[in-house]
């Protein structure tokens, strides 16, 4: 079902400024996984400071502790949940002494960032109405190709109830859900749309170096990548889910 009024998308503000006084980014979950984490320790802290939610996906804990030890009293996690088969021993005791919940989930039918997701649903009394936030995901992309693959699956899985954006060194990337979006970037802002799930019967984009006028997309067809926002802001309508990812 497309939506009938545009979604706006900040995402200067969620890439660039988020933690500042220039952000509206309104209520944030920050996820970290197990993969790599972006490598800047003022950009992390910044998102840190903008979540009112903090949660480790089982060896994202391993992630948090290893590649930020000046930080381990300083960004304690609410929740670190997980089959636990990943997390370190020590890692779970030294978030436990700081405060943090330790939450094992043994299912086998969901990976540990969706026993993440899974866990706002309870969280009634710091989410919004109706769950509508955003839920910024670190440690996401850059490992196992098969995992990473799997999390852009979710992506699409949970875009009913929320809106995933996961980041890395690189890049930034978010579901564009049928319907028309307006996105909030930087001009020369490097971009790609790419079909998600299955091929978009037609997309429409203004304000890109190379628009695409009401064409359809779909692998084995056209796919855009190596495209740049040339003004402020873009403009995509779509019949299907889009996945819309900028350079960092």
């Amino acid at each position: 079902i497309m939506s009938t009024q545009p979604a706006e998308h900040k995402c200067a503000e969620l890439l660039f400024q988020v933690g500042t006084e220039e952000s509206d980014m309104g209520h944030l979950v920050l996820i970290i996984a197990n993969s790599f984490l972006p490598s800047s320790f003022d950009f992390v802290q910044r998102i840190w400071k903008s979540a009112q939610i903090h949660m480790c996906a089982d060896g994202g804990a391993n992630k948090l502790y290893d590649s930020f030890p000046e930080a381990r009293y300083i960004l304690i996690p609410e929740y670190i949940r997980g089959d636990l088969d990943s997390a370190r021993p020590e890692v779970l005791e030294h978030y436990k002494k700081l405060g943090s919940i330790i939450q094992k989930d043994p299912d086998q039918d969901t990976t540990d960032v969706e026993k993440c997701l899974l866990l706002l649903d309870k969280l009634e009394d710091y989410l919004p109405p109706n769950h509508q936030c955003t839920v910024v995901l670190l440690g996401v992309m850059g490992m196992s190709f098969s995992h990473e693959l799997y999390n852009f699956h979710m992506m699409i899985k949970h875009s009913g109830k929320r809106k995933l954006v996961f980041i890395s060194d690189y890049n930034g990337a978010w579901l564009l859900t049928p319907g028309s979006h307006v996105i909030h970037c930087r001009p020369d802002t490097k971009c790609a749309l790419i079909p998600l799930g299955q091929p978009c019967e037609r997309v429409t984009t203004s304000g890109l170096k190379w628009d695409i006028e009401g064409a359809p997309m779909g692998f084995g067809g056209l796919i855009s990548t190596s495209n740049v926002a040339s003004t402020n802001p873009v403009h995509v309508t779509t019949t299907h889910p889009l996945l819309w990812l900028v350079d960092l």
